[in-house]
């Protein structure tokens, strides 16, 4: 009787030590989701992910699940290359460099190159994007197809796919360049963004024709607007994840 007595109390130990990882597993899988038990509490403005909490998903948004939390984590504060890479010295060959990038952090689209079509580093290539809410991954996977980080890696692109935070031992690195879209629901919650960036001109991974990509202009007094920008020129950049 002891012996089955104690057979049964390891069983229900064990059962609990299984019941524990299942659950710590599904609340903070390694792809940074909140999954099915997270509590509803989260807000704009509240820390969490590696970031800021931008935009919460709504009922006609992509990926919005009845019951779950599932949203935008928006990095804290504007992009620098020391921000991502390190105080290194800037490779002034690489041909998605800018003066820009060390005076005023901001950085380019693509490259410099816009006098050559023929020419490998041209500015100008179409890289097939889409302006929709839920594409900005997808669109930085294909910027960074067109114009990978091997070659250049001062665009707006490559940074945010290379930013990556590690808070209280959990790293975040699947941040991207959010689409156009994107961009405005996040700047409903201006207060969420960082103050450098209000009066600003802000990359998003959209583009809107060969030679340009969509920009998001914000303004203190919330008239923002959108605008077709040159690749080649220069603006800030904010990096997002999902959750």
């Amino acid at each position: 009787m002891f012996r089955l007595r104690k057979r049964k109390t390891m069983l229900r130990r064990f059962a609990s030590f299984i019941l524990a990882i299942f659950f710590l597993t599904v609340i903070s899988g390694s792809d940074g989701i909140l999954q099915a038990g997270q509590p509803l509490s989260l807000q704009p403005g509240d820390e969490y992910g590696g970031g800021v909490v931008g935009y919460i998903l709504q009922p006609n948004d992509p990926g919005f699940v009845a019951g779950e939390q599932h949203g935008l984590v928006i990095s804290r504060g504007t992009l620098s290359y020391a921000k991502v890479y390190g105080k290194n010295p800037p490779d002034i060959s690489d041909y998605s460099f800018t003066d820009a990038n060390t005076v005023k952090f901001k950085y380019r689209w693509s490259t410099s190159v816009t006098e050559d079509s023929l020419s490998v580093h041209y500015a100008f290539k179409p890289v097939g994007t889409s302006t929709a809410f839920g594409t900005g991954r997808e669109n930085t996977r294909a910027i960074l197809a067109v114009y990978p980080k091997s070659l250049y890696k001062y665009t707006a692109a490559a940074l945010c796919d290379d930013y990556s935070v590690t808070l209280d031992g959990l790293t975040y690195d699947d941040w991207y360049l959010p689409s156009i879209d994107e961009l405005e629901r996040l700047a409903k919650h201006q207060d969420v963004l960082d103050s450098f960036a209000i009066n600003n001109v802000i990359w998003s991974s959209s583009e809107d024709s060969p030679a340009g990509a969509w920009n998001y202009y914000l303004f203190r007094n919330h008239a923002d607007i959108r605008d077709n920008v040159n690749k080649s020129g220069s603006s800030s950049v904010f990096a997002v994840r999902n959750f």
